[in-house]
């Protein structure tokens, strides 16, 4: 079997009891789609409640990748429903299993596409059990007011904010706006990461937060928020947060980028660029987006600077060659 493996992130849910026999198992993409429409005749949502009737079932299905398929459905179907004793029994059971289907990658012939993994779905499974019911303590501590950002911020591992953006998508505006104005207002508040700030400002903006992403070391929240800003605020509110960003160095050239692209035709804006294309560490992530832009308004009042800093000799010269 080719040692080369890349996994689907598209089914990453749940697990169940199986046969004694567990292997990998490589099938054509034909046969994949024929044991996915073989899997859905099975009635299995009607057994879900009674797990001996339900392990019966699969246990008589005939093809093995047929099985797998059926089996993966029925972790789906589990993750909409509590626990049952018996249910997290079961997926603790599979948490060794090494049953694995594959298919051909269709454009890297020399790599398989893991599609069915046991283990990894019932770690899934029993995984999104844990956010819910945490998600429920959050809601419960939201709708009584008690909240401790401490102990939260405090707590290790990314389950957390799993749990936390479940019980968030369910809670109605005064709750957030507590919520936004216990942090900013706690001493922990400079110890939030990036993860937790930019959660909490797209459920509904807020500027504080915001502010101290940029103040944070850059990550892929930070980079996420940034190019999304537009849409959390209005048009001079993301300008100011834009700013703010260009000072960060680790986030400098992607603001600089977004305030030429998006919000170039604001005077504002342009004076903002003239004032950092004359500061050594943004100049040329001004000259760079500038010249991109070809923005003539930009352009022409650059062209009238007088001094010869190399930032502006390059946009002079690049804007001469455009035309």
């Amino acid at each position: 079997m080719n040692t080369h493996k890349l996994a689907l992130p598209i089914i990453m849910l749940a697990s169940m009891l199986l046969p004694a026999s567990i292997y990998s198992q490589t099938i054509s993409n034909s046969e994949f789609i024929q044991a996915q429409k073989s899997a859905e005749h099975f009635a299995l949502s009607s057994k879900l409640q009674d797990v001996s009737k339900l392990k019966l079932a699969l246990t008589d299905i005939e093809k093995h990748e047929t099985r797998l398929l059926a089996t993966e459905r029925v972790f789906r179907l589990l993750t909409a429903q509590p626990p049952s004793f018996a249910h997290t029994s079961w997926l603790n059971s599979q948490l060794l299993s090494d049953d694995v289907l594959y298919i051909p990658n269709p454009d890297h012939p020399e790599q398989q596409l893991e599609v069915v993994n046991i283990a990894k779905q019932a770690k899934a499974v029993l995984e999104i059990w844990q956010y819910k019911e945490k998600a429920k303590t959050i809601t419960e501590a939201l709708a009584s007011y008690r909240w401790q950002w401490h102990d939260f911020i405090a707590e290790q591992g990314k389950g957390k904010y799993a749990a936390l953006s479940l019980a968030l998508n369910d809670a109605d505006e005064a709750s957030l706006l507590w919520l936004q104005n216990e942090l900013i207002n706690s001493a922990s508040f400079t110890q939030a990461d990036n993860q937790l700030l930019v959660m909490l400002a797209s459920l509904h903006a807020s500027k504080a937060l915001v502010a101290q992403v940029w103040e944070n070391e850059a990550d892929q929240y930070s980079y996420q928020l940034l190019q999304g800003i537009e849409q959390l605020f209005a048009k001079e509110e993301a300008i100011k947060q834009l700013n703010l960003a260009s000072h960060n160095s680790q986030l400098a050239s992607q603001a600089i980028l977004k305030l030429t692209t998006v919000f170039i035709d604001d005077d504002s804006v342009q004076n903002k660029l003239l004032a950092l294309l004359n500061e050594k560490d943004t100049a040329w992530h001004v000259a760079m987006a500038v010249c991109s832009s070809q923005h003539e308004g930009m352009i022409d009042k650059i062209m009238q600077l007088g001094r010869e800093l190399s930032a502006i000799l390059y946009v002079k010269r690049c804007m001469k060659e455009a035309l």
